[in-house]
């Protein structure tokens, strides 16, 4: 039988497990939403010309990128 410490430690040990495995599903789910809403961003038109639309879009892209994952991770 297990004595109360070893029961407490096991206990301690699978809910931190839990924990981590949840906020690791948290970050991918926001991950995966802020990449979809800057899909959507990129598509939208923004009245310039082809050449200049795609550089513009191309500079957002690499700057929202790292600031909307480091939104993700609490």
């Amino acid at each position: 039988m297990l004595d109360f410490p070893r029961l407490h430690l096991i206990v301690v040990i699978c809910l931190s497990f839990s924990a981590s495995v949840a906020r690791c599903c948290r970050n991918v789910v926001c991950l995966q939403q802020n990449r979809k809403m800057r899909a959507n961003r990129i598509q939208q038109d923004d009245g310039y010309g082809a050449l200049f639309q795609w550089n513009r879009r191309a500079v957002r892209q690499i700057l929202s990128s790292t600031a909307l994952e480091n939104e993700c991770l609490w």
